[in-house]
């Protein structure tokens, strides 16, 4: 039988697609888009840090077994590798000969390990049995480590002239960088790194020290946990930044100026509670923006229904195709049995249902 189609059901379907819903859905889902397009082409390896294109954070540290303190000042003046490493790290072990391959090769440009998180004692063990060409030293309460905001290791920071040029989890693979550092020499001039200045608080003690510590604590997050406060985490890293914000208060700097020594390092990811200002501003807007829109949507569709249903009412105005009330099947057995059914369910008398009003008249 051919299909027949009414004024309603055709402008059920011209109004089955609505272009102001589909356009508020592409306005949602092309940002996004180009978000994850824009991260595709982004090296997994590579450490996103405020760091780079400023001044390495200076330090003098200790070589494993002793010995006279290296400095970074001592490496200025020539591309630098830093790579902060443990005995304990699995990747290390993988990287460690590639990296002292390396330093043999590369002879204009200086590596330098730092010790993270480690025992000297099992790390004089592993450098004499693997050997090394390049001086590693101890970071003991980890504040090289926390300057420099690395997140894990192994984790390396490549230095043209003291500034930071790149940064990047694994190494393996990477050691094309080195020449190419040397071959653009000093082109590049270092963008100086804020300070926080002189302390601007009161210097604080006793118990009012390790509430501030507390307090301050529960702002930052922990690198290496992500998802729990410098002041929850165990990890040791957490420890050593608490540590740190301990003796800054015990020096007089205020809760700003010690959250954005952090911040210096890390970026704004190291703080729970982020400021509102330049790209954080979506993130305290975008969710305001998206329930706006979904209630103009909804309202939308509200205001759109009762017409529709309008538009749809001719074509239900023709014959129902169900069946009537008194309607009974042929077969005279099944027939009786709906009549029982009726009976019981309606307590119409022999299953038989009233005449309406219309059907009387």
């Amino acid at each position: 039988m051919a299909a027949t189609s009414t004024p309603g059901t055709a402008a059920a379907r011209a109004t089955r697609f609505n272009p102001r819903v589909l356009a508020a859905g592409a306005a949602i889902a092309l940002p996004l888009l180009v978000v994850l397009l824009l991260n595709l082409r982004r090296d997994p390896h590579t450490v996103r840090s405020p760091l780079v294109g400023r001044p390495a954070p200076a330090f003098s540290l200790a070589p494993v077994g002793g010995g006279a303190p290296l400095s970074l000042e001592s490496l200025r003046g020539r591309p630098a590798v830093i790579n902060f490493w443990a005995t304990w790290c699995v990747p290390c072990f993988e990287e460690h000969a590639a990296l002292t391959a390396a330093a043999r090769t590369q002879r204009d440009v200086q590596f330098v390990g730092i010790v993270y998180e480690d025992e000297e004692a099992r790390t004089q063990a592993f450098l004499q049995k693997r050997a090394s060409s390049y001086p590693s030293l101890m970071d003991p309460e980890g504040r090289t480590a926390i300057a420099y905001g690395v997140f894990g290791v192994p984790e390396t920071f490549f230095l043209d002239r003291g500034t930071v040029k790149r940064i990047t989890f694994a190494l393996l693979g990477l050691f094309a960088l080195p020449p190419a550092l040397v071959a653009q020499g000093a082109r590049a001039p270092a963008v100086p790194a804020p300070g926080i200045g002189v302390p601007r608080g009161v210097p604080l003690s006793g118990a009012e020290l390790g509430a501030r510590t507390e307090e301050i604590g529960a702002l930052l997050r922990c690198p290496v946990c992500q998802g729990l406060s410098v002041a929850d985490s165990p990890a040791t890293m957490a420890r050593n930044m608490k540590a740190e914000v301990r003796q800054k208060l015990a020096a007089g700097y205020d809760q700003e100026q010690i959250l954005a020594h952090f911040e210096r390092a890390y970026g704004e990811f190291v703080r729970l509670d982020p400021p509102a200002r330049g790209m954080n501003w979506l993130v305290w807007l975008g969710p305001l923006a998206a329930l706006l829109a979904g209630v103009a949507l909804v309202a939308l569709a509200l205001k759109r229904s009762p017409r529709d249903a309008a538009e749809r009412a001719p074509a239900a105005s023709g014959p129902s195709a169900l069946p009537a009330r008194d309607t009974l099947p042929g077969d005279p057995h099944l027939a009786a049995a709906v009549r029982h059914v009726r009976s019981l369910a309606y307590g119409w008398p022999d299953g038989v249902p009233p005449k309406t009003p219309a059907a009387a008249s």
